[in-house]
């Protein structure tokens, strides 16, 4: 199956677990607007995602999905059982260490909001923690699926979360709880329903841990060493929207919120479109990571990033007003969220390229880049924040803007440095 053919098949199923994301804001926000509430629910809604990624993140699937498919189907299904196993274990562990400490991960998270609404949110915050290793485990078998090309099922496993979720929202149940609970519900569906079709874990045989234990251990020590380098700059992509709702939340109440409802319609196109190709030539690329191959995956990325920015950047106001109608947020709201979406367009082409660049890196088995451009793009970001007198929405999404370009322009130097192209080598084709 052909890159555009696959990714045309991943982005059509990312498009359907966008659209039940965007009917779970929506709901959120016609429910309850902008506020304090709310601010707690994004925190809640994001969190399980947050603590997955920062530890695992798009590492695991720069690293896994390339090794998988490298394999033959029995390894690759030993391998895949093998760190699901250890996952699960190692998150379960987190999510009890979490538990313990709630309350300082939730002001953490939200410094701005008041100790109070954080102290309240501490109940229904502990039943979030459930879904994180099962979570964990399903970012297995997502990579499991994709490396088998199945990507169809893999993409799937954001509807079932969301339609979790809204569930929860339009239940009678307090805002919170409905959120917590719509999680574990759409978590569980998620598993269920992806491990049915993998055909991976197979719960008598886990039970019998002694037969486990015998198998030969296919975790190596330079797999490891991939996931680091991996992982610890995928973390940093998906740190950055975080850390910026956390700035968010020091500008006054409900700004985090906004924050969010820009970043998630900032993040659709990414998702569905720059998301999947990036999955698909994880794949692709693995087998095969010819120059020209690469060169034809940076100029899709590039192609694609501007045929969604440039008309994104010219109709964000019909966006926000057809996804955000019939809420409660007000004027001023509606119109700094039309302000700061349309500066996030503007630098969707330097986000598309570090991630993009960040997965060719990965399928070519050079990460030594990515983890000092993660430590730069942290530290670029928090110092334009830092200096600033006036920090102020649209400064916070400048600066995000700002630390893709330098990422990306970073990252495009060492790839054509490590391909060794020249113009010498132009003139020759």
């Amino acid at each position: 199956m052909s890159i555009k053919k696959s990714t045309l098949i991943f982005s059509s199923f990312i498009l359907l677990g966008r659209i039940t994301g965007l009917l779970r804001e929506w709901l959120l926000s016609s429910f309850e607007g902008a506020n304090e509430k709310t601010d707690i629910a994004i925190i809640a809604l994001t969190f399980p995602d947050l603590i997955i990624n920062l530890i695992l993140g798009g590492g695991l699937a720069a690293t896994l999905i390339p090794a998988l498919t490298k394999l033959n189907p029995n390894n690759k299904k030993k391998l895949a059982q093998q760190i699901g196993f250890f996952v699960f274990i190692f998150f379960t562990l987190i999510a009890l260490i979490l538990s313990i400490s709630s309350n300082q991960i939730l002001k953490i998270l939200g410094p701005g909001i008041s100790e109070i609404a954080l102290e309240n949110a501490v109940p229904s915050f502990l039943i979030i923690l459930i879904s994180i290793p099962i979570s964990a485990v399903s970012g297995i078998l997502a990579a499991y699926l994709n490396s088998n090309f199945k990507f169809a099922v893999a993409a799937s496993g954001t509807i079932f979360v969301n339609l979790g979720i809204i569930i929860g929202l339009i239940s009678n149940l307090p805002l919170l709880w409905g959120v917590s609970i719509g999680i574990l519900l759409g978590t569980l569906s998620r598993f269920f329903f992806q491990n049915r079709i993998s055909h991976l874990y197979d719960f008598n045989k886990i039970l019998r841990f002694r037969n486990f234990s015998k198998s030969e251990n296919l975790i190596t020590k330079s797999l490891l060493k991939k996931f680091f380098l991996n992982f610890s700059f995928v973390t940093v992509l998906i740190f950055i929207p975080t850390l910026g709702r956390s700035w968010a939340s020091t500008l006054g109440e409900g700004s985090l919120t906004i924050f969010n409802y820009s970043f998630k319609l900032i993040e659709l196109p990414m998702a569905i479109v720059i998301g999947s190709l990036n999955t698909v030539l994880l794949s692709k690329l693995s087998i095969n990571s010819s120059k020209s191959n690469i060169f034809k995956s940076v100029r899709y990325v590039i192609l694609l990033s501007l045929i969604i920015s440039i008309p994104s950047f010219i109709f964000t106001p019909l966006l926000v007003n057809i996804i955000y109608f019939n809420n409660t947020l007000n004027n001023i709201q509606i119109h700094q969220l039309i302000l700061i979406t349309r500066i996030g367009f503007l630098f969707l082409l330097a986000q598309s390229l570090t991630s993009g660049l960040g997965t060719i890196f990965a399928t070519l088995e050079k990460q030594n880049i990515l983890l000092p451009v993660g430590i730069l793009m942290l530290i670029v970001f928090n110092l334009l924040c830092l200096l600033t007198n006036e920090l102020n929405m649209s400064y916070l999404m400048i600066s995000i803007g700002i630390t893709y370009t330098i990422s990306s322009s970073f990252l495009f130097i060492y790839l054509l440095k490590e391909l060794k192209i020249n113009n010498q080598k132009h003139l020759n084709y």
